[in-house]
């Protein structure tokens, strides 16, 4: 197929359905002024096409793409009630028109095979970008182009943005065409001569998007930064210069804005306390000096599993006073039944089953009530197991990313695990104590 066929021969088809028998019929059914004005309007249409059929019998360029444009949308704003057929492929077919068109005073003598590719709809899901083309240079068919009908905004945004490849535009110009079932918003051009699976086709479309430095997720940003409750109790001349990983891990907690992110850099502090904790109790038995039986306990304990060195941190920290008269563990408490109120015994087992977090003490903490004896075992596994899933990518695990991220889980970590996790972080920092705070500076290994 020549070049100036792939330009025009499925536009000419395309328009011949706008202005043929539902026109008429449509014409029909008018009186009056609203009559007249549907007719110029089609007769409008059918000058321009005109037009594209002796620019295609002449081989040159028409240069009128808006005009049509145009005189479509003008069409379908003035008489609402005639569906024009095909407009959004229409439009979209006008769009990479004149994204091809701009830059050319000749039409290029391409020699296409359409039978190379077809045209397929797809579902896309969360995929972020609508409308993408790859163009493998030294194998065509490789090559796919991605396109969504329904958005024309975004699609020329997506076309002005950089070098689209013209010839894969012009062999998805080849597919637009009225045989194409309506049936999605969303097609890929991609190679003839095999089936393919959606997963199998998305995968693909990802691995490229990912190797060209885009990003194929739908982020969730939440707007949460830390809490101003406690400022007053930040005080000059504490030595906070001690947790400088501390305040660098919560600098990029506020410039993170993406849930799981911002989840990860609490865990990260808090992972850095359940190492700082054990120090702490070296320390403050080794009288300033450590000897190989102090290295050896602190190995020990640190060697207990990550858990279990979590569930003594949180063991500790939730004694400290939230606020006068009321310890941490009972701030938690409060938090953990607005929580429940908001999301239900049943939602929140289900998704701590989703998660495997099958303890029988944690999921019945969940259908009964939780008190102050039990707050630390249930906060520790759920803790833990939220970091897990995000963390691991293991084939038997439930793996917590952002195509998994369902409207639950996101509730649960927004509203009751980074606010708890944050407040808990700050109150370890905010004044001296005897968990995560060094008493020296610098620890002697013998005496001089």
């Amino acid at each position: 197929m020549k070049t100036v066929n792939a330009l025009y021969d499925n536009l000419l088809l395309l328009l011949d359905g706008v202005v043929g028998i539902d026109a008429d019929n449509f014409e029909l059914a008018l009186i009056g002024v609203d009559k007249t004005s549907f007719s110029t309007k089609i007769t409008t249409i059918i000058d321009e096409q005109n037009i594209i059929e002796t620019r295609r019998t002449d081989g040159l360029i028409y240069p009128s793409a808006d005009l049509l444009i145009q005189s479509l949308q003008s069409l379908s704003a003035d008489f609402p009630t005639y569906i024009i057929p095909r407009k959004d492929e229409i439009l979209t077919y006008l769009a990479l028109y004149k994204s091809l068109v701009t830059n050319w005073t000749t039409i290029p003598s391409y020699r296409l095979k359409p039978s190379l590719f077809k045209l397929i709809p797809i579902d896309v899901g969360a995929l972020i970008h609508k409308n993408y083309f790859y163009h493998d240079t030294s194998e065509l068919t490789n090559s796919i182009f991605l396109i969504t009908l329904t958005d024309i905004t975004t699609l020329r945004d997506y076309l002005d943005a950089g070098v689209v490849s013209e010839v894969l535009i012009l062999y998805l110009l080849t597919k637009l065409d009225s045989t194409v079932p309506l049936t999605n918003n969303t097609f890929i051009l991609i190679k003839a001569q095999r089936k393919y699976n959606v997963k199998e086709i998305l995968a693909f479309v990802k691995f490229q998007m990912i190797i060209e430095g885009k990003f194929t997720h739908q982020p969730y940003e939440v707007a949460h930064f830390p809490s101003t409750f406690n400022r007053n109790r930040i005080k000059i001349g504490n030595g906070y210069n001690q947790f400088g990983d501390t305040l660098m891990i919560l600098s990029e907690y506020n410039y993170q804005k993406d849930l799981i992110d911002k989840y990860l850099r609490l865990y990260h502090v808090l992972e850095n306390n359940m190492y700082r904790t054990q120090i702490v109790q070296v320390e403050s038995t080794s009288s300033g000096t450590f000897s190989i039986r102090d290295f050896q306990r602190l190995y020990n304990n640190i060697n207990k599993g990550e858990e279990a060195v979590l569930k003594s941190l949180f063991t500790t920290a939730f004694e400290l006073y939230y606020t006068p008269g009321t310890m941490f563990k009972q701030f938690l408490l409060t938090k953990l039944a607005s929580v429940r109120l908001a999301m239900t015994d049943a939602v929140l087992d289900a998704m701590f089953t989703l998660l495997r977090i099958n303890k029988k003490d944690v999921r019945s903490y969940v259908l009964n009530a939780i008190d102050v004896n039990s707050i630390v075992g249930f906060y520790t596994t759920v803790v833990y197991m939220f970091r897990n899933s995000m963390v691991h990518n293991r084939e038997t695990e439930f793996h917590l990313m952002h195509e998994t991220l369902s409207p639950e889980l996101k509730q649960f970590i927004e509203s009751f695990l980074i606010p708890t996790m944050e407040e808990l972080v700050i109150l370890l920092t905010i004044e001296r104590n005897d968990i995560v705070w060094y008493t020296n500076a610098k620890i002697s290994v013998y005496q001089e």
